[in-house]
């Protein structure tokens, strides 16, 4: 256990340069304590070194406000790659206002959290909320500064859960990606939004279900069996198929390029909808509080416009 801080939360880190260190039970805390508290620096990072555990929890929580959470797996300058292995790993910095979570796993490193719980819940703060970067070249992040998450898929998980009250970031660097081997739930009360330096960037999952005040896919691939993406607001985004069903939500109006799915497609928009081919192999369905329009083809045994 790796305590920090008391009123307010310090600095708590558990770090590996080189070597293996394992263990079962793992706790960091960086928490403060009090109606007047604010977390403080919660780390678990190797830079070369490898760490394999079983339940983790690290965390930057306070009353007033959380703050910053690391979890970093990057290559040392002269230890190699870096690893990080957990059963499963909650990651919380949250309080009356929210603090930030950064996962970072650069290009030569692997980072493997099993089950996956990321937290900032709170008051939207700048700098607030979820980050995860993969890919790149080795960087150190500082408590609240943009930090850098040629393995092709060098963050995994074995389910992965998101929530933040502000925003949740997710930035590739030269094509590297993430692979889920079950669901990977996000929920943000700001945007999700994806981008990448390069190409190539995928994010693989079982089960893809999203909710937010906008979600920018940028040019990422999703490839997921079932894929639900649910926007509070207008909707726009490109291609995208599933590899069973595709559902798309939106409160307001909704813009798609060519969409599909090997069973169903469901379009639901608030106003209006706009959509370009549609291939779903048993039915497509489509919702719209206003004009629901068409600008290729609809492909399904079953087709149904309400």
């Amino acid at each position: 256990e790796f305590v920090g801080g008391s009123g307010h939360g310090g600095y708590a880190r558990m770090y590996a340069s080189e070597g293996l260190i394992d263990g079962e039970t793992v706790a960091i805390a960086a928490d403060g304590t009090g109606v007047e508290s604010t977390g403080g620096h919660a780390e678990l990072s190797v830079y070369g070194g490898s760490l394999d555990l079983g339940s983790v929890t690290v965390t930057a929580d306070g009353a007033v406000a959380g703050r910053a959470v690391f979890i970093e797996s990057l290559s040392g300058f002269y230890a190699g790659t870096g690893s990080i292995i957990t059963a499963d790993l909650t990651a919380s910095a949250s309080g009356g206002l929210s603090g930030a979570v950064w996962v970072t796993v650069d290009s030569a490193s692997t980072m493997d959290l099993g089950v996956a719980h990321l937290i900032a819940m709170g008051g939207e703060t700048e700098g607030s909320g979820v980050w995860l970067e993969v890919g790149g070249g080795s960087s150190q992040a500082s408590s609240f500064a943009a930090a850098s998450v040629d393995i092709q898929a060098p963050l995994n998980a074995e389910s992965l859960e998101i929530t933040s009250s502000g925003d949740i970031n997710i930035l590739s660097i030269d094509g590297a990606g993430i692979d889920v081997a079950g669901m990977f739930e996000a929920n943000a009360g700001g945007v999700i939004t994806l981008s990448q330096e390069g190409s190539g960037a995928a994010i693989e999952a079982d089960s893809i279900d999203w909710e937010a005040g906008n979600i920018l896919l940028s040019d990422f691939m999703l490839d997921g069996r079932l894929i639900t993406l649910t926007v509070h607001g207008d909707f726009t985004l490109g291609d995208l198929t599933a590899g069973e069903a595709l559902a798309l939500y939106a409160d307001g109006s909704l813009s798609a390029g060519n969409i599909g799915a090997g069973n169903t497609v469901l379009v639901d928009a608030g106003t209006s909808s706009t959509v370009a081919d549609v291939t779903a192999g048993e039915s497509a369905m489509f919702t719209a509080g206003g004009l629901a329009g068409f600008t290729g083809l609809v492909s399904a045994p079953e087709i149904t416009v309400t």
